[in-house]
């Protein structure tokens, strides 16, 4: 008998290890959801009023944008885009440039936000977090004393968010928040077909 389990450990050794897998889970309680939710949103709804954006979506989650997380293989892959999503983090030098050219189109005298990320993309309408078994360095681009930086900070999870691939300054509606809703706006954020709104 041990002679056949120390033989069954031996070929347990030498069978080829199968690889942790990078992408953990995209999956959150209803608690983070909310709270997620509410964060980005009031974030959006902030920047749409500080800087006149008609056009913000509101953000929800969306597991179905999941299933781009099975492209991810390592922290290197997060860099590629897709064709109809954005990986925070990693595109964000993108999201700044076009945030900081509307601003200075528009002569907007606020300072921009710390942290300028996929999240003020306005045509963005969903996302979703996704936790990973690496650490990923990820880019964080603003505007420290007058000048351009970009901070590099390292995360075990990163977010998706769809259903637009690109992000710029022509992105950005002008005019007061909710103005350039197809569906209405509730509290500046536009709403989708069928929503409850103003």
């Amino acid at each position: 008998m041990k002679m056949l389990i120390g033989l069954g450990i031996f070929l347990m050794l030498l069978a080829p290890q199968t690889p942790a897998s990078f992408v953990l889970n995209c999956t959150s309680t209803p608690q983070q959801i909310e709270d997620m939710e509410y964060g980005k949103n009031l974030d959006r709804k902030m920047f749409a009023h500080d800087f006149q954006v008609a056009n913000m979506n509101q953000l929800k989650y969306s597991p179905a944008l999941a299933k781009h997380a099975s492209d991810f293989k390592s922290c290197a892959d997060l860099k590629k885009q897709g064709a109809t999503y954005r990986i925070d983090g990693y595109s964000n030098k993108k999201a700044f440039i076009a945030v900081k050219l509307y601003a200075e189109f528009l002569k907007i005298e606020k300072p921009l936000p710390q942290w300028i990320d996929e999240g003020y993309n306005p045509k963005q309408t969903s996302f979703v977090r996704c936790y990973i078994s690496d650490l990923c360095t990820r880019s964080a681009w603003m505007i420290h004393d007058g000048e351009e930086s970009e901070a590099a900070g390292e995360m075990m999870f990163f977010d998706i968010y769809g259903p637009w691939k690109y992000f710029s300054e022509g992105d950005i509606g002008h005019g007061p928040p909710g103005y350039m809703c197809r569906y209405g706006h509730k509290d500046g954020l536009c709403q989708e077909k069928g929503s409850k709104c103003v």
